[in-house]
């Protein structure tokens, strides 16, 4: 909007959606072949071909809703690449921004009046999809009288819904416009540093660890518990995460924004999206060809941790320098060049965090 100085014609429409169509989809497709086709045959065991049925089945006959976006809109049994259901409400979500972003560019106030229509939308939505089904807000724990039904529910018509998971898009939404306005030239004294750092730690913490009880099976949530933390939690955690970004990139991180800004960080993050495509496909090759028990420690945990995660983004770093890599050095070539000899390149959540710190404070990496 900056560069063009609002004037965003067709030509800026296509590209500001293509460049996330083609960052998001090419990847994506791949991992669908290898489940239609692949994965079936890549492990064996009692349980094995009977668990991965439903997801090739899935993949064989729905792989068009994941290209079009539009299958966290369909029943959840049905959903192709199970994972995916993030890439649903993200490219949902990154379409109609723009309702957003341009009346904030052009009219401020009518903007922020759009912006918080949508918070108001997506809290009050929420809340009354948990109430009048009466649902838990965890995917696990809360035993109630109705068993697993309950939690299926959950999942099927608040977890994987886009109209009851954008309140983090708008919070990142909110941010990027204030940073934008501000040329990231604020500054905060002391007390209020250190107050938004330990509001930002207690929301966090509490958000994690204060359902510990219910997610153990001790506690179980009213109706209007449930209704008041499912419409407010996952707004509050994106809350939490914009203060980490907004108090690095105006020089108030302090060793929370080193520890971010280490190089090592970089390649790592050039891996996130595929790590993200393969590793769910990893857990389950090796916990659905298991021929025999095992017994849960917290070294054994630890181990399969660091396994997963190693073995995840190296299929990964191979996935993306064979791939994804190639893909986007393809729309640099191909695509209309502006001034500056670049492909004119949206807003990308995948990688505001990193472009927000590297003007500020060199290569560094939210």
């Amino acid at each position: 909007m900056k560069k063009t100085k609002g004037c965003f014609g067709l030509k800026e429409l296509f590209l500001f959606y293509f460049h996330r169509y083609w960052r998001l989809t090419p990847p994506l497709a791949l991992g669908i072949a290898f489940v239609s086709g692949i994965l079936q045959h890549i492990a064996t065991g009692p349980f094995w071909r009977a668990s991965t049925n439903a997801a090739v089945n899935n993949c064989r006959d729905y792989w068009w809703r994941n290209f079009l976006y539009i299958h966290t809109l369909y029943d959840t049994p049905h959903m192709c690449y199970g994972v995916s259901w993030y890439l649903g409400c993200d490219m949902q979500f990154y379409a109609v921004s723009l309702l957003i972003i341009y009346p904030l560019f052009k009219v401020r106030k009518i903007g922020l009046g759009i912006l918080t229509l949508f918070f108001i939308g997506t809290t009050v939505a929420t809340a009354l999809i948990i109430h009048i089904n009466d649902l838990p807000v965890m995917l696990f724990g809360q035993a109630d009288n109705a068993g697993a039904s309950k939690h299926q529910d959950f999942f099927r018509l608040v977890y994987v819904t886009p109209w009851c998971r954008m309140g983090p898009y708008l919070v990142g939404i909110a941010l990027a416009y204030y940073l934008y306005r501000t040329e990231l030239k604020v500054k905060l004294h002391l007390p209020y540093v250190l107050l938004g750092w330990f509001l930002a730690a207690v929301v966090g913490l509490s958000l994690v660890y204060g359902t510990y009880s219910v997610l153990d099976g001790d506690v179980v949530f009213t109706n209007a518990e449930n209704s008041i933390y499912g419409a407010f939690s996952r707004t509050l955690w994106g809350v939490m995460l914009a203060w980490v970004v907004f108090a690095c990139v105006t020089g108030h991180g302090g060793y929370v924004n080193t520890l971010l800004s280490w190089n090592g960080f970089i390649p790592l993050s050039r891996l996130t999206y595929s790590t993200y495509l393969v590793h769910i496909y990893v857990l389950q090759t090796f916990y659905e060809s298991q021929e025999s028990v095992y017994f849960f420690n917290h070294f054994f945990m630890i181990l399969l941790y660091l396994g997963f995660l190693a073995l995840s983004m190296g299929i990964a770093a191979v996935f993306s320098l064979a791939f994804e890599a190639p893909l986007m050095e393809l729309e640099k070539i191909f695509l209309p060049r502006r001034t500056g000899g670049r492909v004119p390149k949206p807003l990308d959540t995948h990688d505001i965090g990193h472009n927000s710190q590297k003007k500020q404070i060199g290569r560094a990496h939210v």
